[in-house]
């Protein structure tokens, strides 16, 4: 992305994550503490050929660090000019509500973006963690968006995965039981009766949830991005 974007930097929107181990032989550093954080917002940048990122992301709560150093290291790349706006994934809701205290309580930057999991077939979220976000007005972008591809069409009932799928290059999709394979034909209903694919339908169902303002959706090629331009240009 780094040398793709090198010359248009101002055309791109460039999000990354922090918490979680990286690719790198020479550091083994994780978490969500302050020396990670700023050894890890230098290497992101370094990587992305950029000298600063849209949104800075913490990936999931570090249970031996407070949450409120993390916020603070934010606020700090924030002040520096190495973040512009900051955001969070896999945390509680109560974790939320307790950001906010921390960024009111400081003055702070709030921060303006949440990635939780949410899909048509899975939608705990829906429950506490997207209603604390948009009261407090957060971007919500979920992710797992198709659910590795279960709501994408491809895997059928009773049928081998495609050859060179997720489904037929791991083992996850070795025993799905009647009600998940019963819940994934209503969807498949549900996407012809809103004459849509059931990619387009996964989606489109997200973008009309309340407080979702865009998706995330992994696609291993680019011609799989195709229906998405299709349906929603």
């Amino acid at each position: 992305m780094g040398n793709a974007r090198a010359d248009r930097r101002d055309q791109a929107v460039i999000t990354t994550k922090v918490g979680n181990p990286v690719g790198d032989d020479t550091y083994s550093g994780t978490g969500l503490g302050r020396d990670h954080m700023l050894h890890q917002i230098d290497a992101s940048l370094e990587r992305l050929r950029t000298d600063y990122v849209d949104i800075y992301e913490m990936h999931r709560d570090d249970p031996d660090t407070p949450l409120e150093e993390s916020i603070s290291v934010m606020a700090e790349l924030v002040e520096a000019g190495k973040v512009r706006h900051w955001g969070f994934s896999n945390f509680e809701p109560d974790d939320i509500h307790r950001m906010i205290a921390l960024c009111d309580g400081n003055g702070w930057p709030r921060p303006v973006i949440a990635q939780p999991q949410l899909s048509w077939l899975v939608r705990d979220s829906e429950e506490e963690y997207i209603p604390a976000c948009i009261e407090y007005d957060i971007a919500v972008t979920p992710y797992r968006t198709l659910q590795a591809g279960l709501l994408t069409g491809k895997y059928k009932r009773g049928q081998e995965a495609p050859p060179g799928s997720r489904g037929d290059e791991s083992s996850w999709l070795d025993n799905p039981d009647d009600e998940l394979w019963d819940r994934i034909e209503q969807f498949e209903r549900e996407a012809v009766g809103a004459s849509l694919t059931p990619t387009q339908y996964a989606v489109k169902w997200l973008l009309d949830r309340p407080g979702v303002t865009s998706v995330i959706v992994g696609c291993k090629r680019p011609d799989q991005l195709e229906p998405f331009a299709e349906a929603f240009a």
